[in-house]
């Protein structure tokens, strides 16, 4: 068995999520008086995963809309495709499960709850388990014929609804619809609804933005334990965010009781903030030996901002690590390949500058760990500023003005760059674009040399780590 990290799953085959499904399918069948509704619902998620493997094996599904008539036929609401459509078959609900004789004629006029379920072709297409699948749910997230509706069945729609699901199932969004269930499934004390409704009225999810609700729910959720509230009532109370006075010795409380869960590495990174030196908090002491034991617990469930935070330590010396390139170029990369900007534009840096192993090491050859690239720099660069971080944005106007990386200074796109990171009121691009402007503007054209005095200027300035705002 694949060992797995707190707060991540090991993806499952096909045949293995297929045999999962038949087990619990199996399972339900020896039970007596129908299927309890949480039973269901495990069945209907293990469903709706196998239509987005079957699409993911066989070609994309058309967009489906959800509406809030559970015996509307869902075909005739597919609209415009999401990738290549795939053939789609008239009788949906039919040609998945047989009910009544062999002929699949009729409905039993009295059946258990949930044996519906179990008479689902496993084996039909991705289009058929999706939209049974679906129908399954709906009917499990709402009330009628004497049954109640499941908070859970209602949460997990909602999210499908809110484009947090499987990409491959091609739900369409709604999130009028999704706020509306999350509100229905927090009534009944399920915290991740509360969650999901406190951010709703943060950002204006299918509701208007209500900052005094938004922290209300926050604090109602974490009051249950929710990690993800934790979090984020701890950030609200530390920054004094959503109109709140800032309360730092709640904050911390709050953050360490998140990180406590394990599972959720924001925390755990924010924390280790909390801890390290000359970060300015006065609540924590400071501890760099257990924020770096934070920051690499954080980096080992893939949380990219710890991962750039180990590649600083390494490239600077920072929280006891000794100076090692390899480690860094290594924590960059690894943090770069989640597409985090912060470790590209830091790869960018290294590639501006090469690594060489330390003096003095015993290592044979030339020691060089990553051969200077002016190229792989931009390259890089471009890479962070395309995800419009405005320091990456500030870095790639500089190698446009100077040719860093290109056959020739590119004026104009610098100034787009410069521009683009002033928009986001980083202060230097602003300072730049303006004497970048004077300066086409008279022509000089000392201003656009391209020495090695001007890239050398370059290089020290991120390698200094300098392209801050």
């Amino acid at each position: 068995m694949v060992p797995q990290t707190p707060g991540t799953t090991v993806p499952l085959s096909f045949d293995e999520a297929l045999k999962a499904i038949r087990e619990k399918m199996a399972t339900a069948r020896k039970k007596k008086g129908g299927i309890d509704p949480h039973a269901q619902l495990a069945i209907v998620k293990g469903i709706i995963h196998l239509a987005a493997m079957a699409a993911e094996c066989t070609g994309a599904l058309v967009a489906m809309p959800i509406d809030d008539d559970e015996d509307h036929d869902q075909n005739s609401d597919v609209q415009e495709p999401c990738g290549a459509q795939v053939d789609t078959q008239p009788n949906v609900r039919n040609s998945a499960i047989n009910f009544g004789n062999s002929e699949g004629e009729g409905r039993p006029v009295s059946t258990p709850p949930g044996s519906d379920l179990l008479r689902i072709d496993l084996t039909a297409s991705a289009e058929v388990l999706r939209a049974e699948g679906m129908h399954m749910l709906k009917r499990l997230a709402s009330s009628g014929n004497g049954r109640h509706p499941l908070p859970e069945a209602q949460c997990f729609l909602a999210q499908l609804l809110r484009g947090h699901g499987d990409q491959r199932l091609c739900i369409k969004t709604n999130m009028d619809r999704a706020f509306s269930l999350s509100l229905q499934a927090s009534k009944h004390g399920l915290s991740e609804a509360i969650f999901w409704t406190a951010l709703s009225y943060e950002r204006g999810m299918g509701v208007r933005k209500d900052a005094a609700r938004a922290v209300t729910f926050y604090r109602k959720a974490a009051t249950l334990g929710h990690g993800r509230a934790m979090h984020r009532l701890a950030i609200i109370l530390q920054h004094g965010q959503l109109g709140m006075a800032q309360a730092p010795k709640e904050a911390f409380t709050w953050l360490k009781r998140a990180a406590s869960i394990g599972s959720i590495p924001g925390a755990i990174h924010d924390l280790a903030l909390m801890f390290e030196h000359g970060n300015g908090n006065s609540i924590a002491i400071p501890d760099d030996s257990y924020a770096l034991e934070l920051f690499k617990k954080a980096s080992a469930m893939r949380y990219a901002p710890s991962m750039v935070k180990l590649g600083t330590c390494f490239e600077y010396g920072r929280l006891g690590c000794p100076l090692d390139p390899r480690k860094s170029i290594e924590w960059y990369r690894k943090a770069a390949e989640l597409g985090d900007p912060a470790a590209e534009l830091a790869l960018s840096g290294w590639y501006l500058t090469g690594a060489k192993e330390a003096s003095g090491s015993d290592v044979e050859g030339d020691g060089v760990i990553l051969p200077q690239s002016d190229k792989d720099a931009y390259a890089w660069a471009k890479r962070a500023a395309e995800r419009r971080d405005p320091r990456a944005e500030y870095a790639l106007g500089r190698y446009c003005e100077l040719g860093v990386g290109l056959d020739a200074p590119a004026l104009q796109e610098a100034l787009h760059w410069y521009s683009r990171a002033a928009l986001q009121g980083h202060r230097k691009a602003k300072r730049r674009r303006a004497e970048l402007k004077k300066s086409i503007r008279f022509s000089s054209s000392e201003t656009f040399s391209t020495s090695s005095s001007s890239i050398r200027f370059v290089k020290s300035l991120l390698s200094g780590g300098r392209w801050g705002s």
